[in-house]
C-alpha cells in the first residue's frame, strides 16, 4: 500500500460517479475491482448475527476538514472507506496488523 496524497480539490467531488473517474484516473480501481471479486459469505454462525458478508479492505480516503459530500460519493464503492484526519487509527491504516506487537516494539 503506498500512500497518495492529492490537493484539497478533491474535496469537492459530490458525486460517486466522479469518485469513480477520480480512482480510475490515478490508477487504483484495480484494487476496487479485487474488493468486488472477493466479497465472499461469512462461514458458520455469523450470518445469522448480522455479518453476512466477509469483504477485503480497499484504498482509504483520509480528509481534513468538512467534507459531508466527499463521504456520500465514497460510501457506495465497494472496499472503499473515509476517515477524517483527527479520528485516523492504526486499525485503518494496517488492516489485519497486530497492536499489540506494535506497541511492544514502540516500548523497547
Amino acid at each position: 500500500m503506498i500512500p497518495l496524497v492529492v490537493d484539497d480539490k478533491l474535496e469537492g467531488v459530490e458525486k460517486t460517479k466522479e469518485a469513480v473517474a477520480f480512482l480510475k484516473r490515478v490508477g487504483v480501481y484495480d484494487d476496487v475491482e479485487k474488493v468486488i471479486d472477493t466479497k465472499t459469505t461469512r462461514a458458520g454462525v455469523g450470518k445469522s448475527r448480522s455479518h453476512h458478508y466477509k469483504i477485503r479492505k480497499g484504498p482509504l480516503f483520509v480528509y481534513h476538514g468538512e467534507s459531508r459530500k466527499l463521504a456520500q460519493a465514497v460510501r457506495n464503492i465497494p472496499g472503499v472507506e473515509i476517515v477524517n484526519v483527527n479520528r485516523l487509527n492504526l486499525r485503518q491504516l494496517a488492516p489485519g496488523g497486530q497492536i499489540g506487537n506494535i506497541k511492544n516494539f514502540l516500548d523497547r
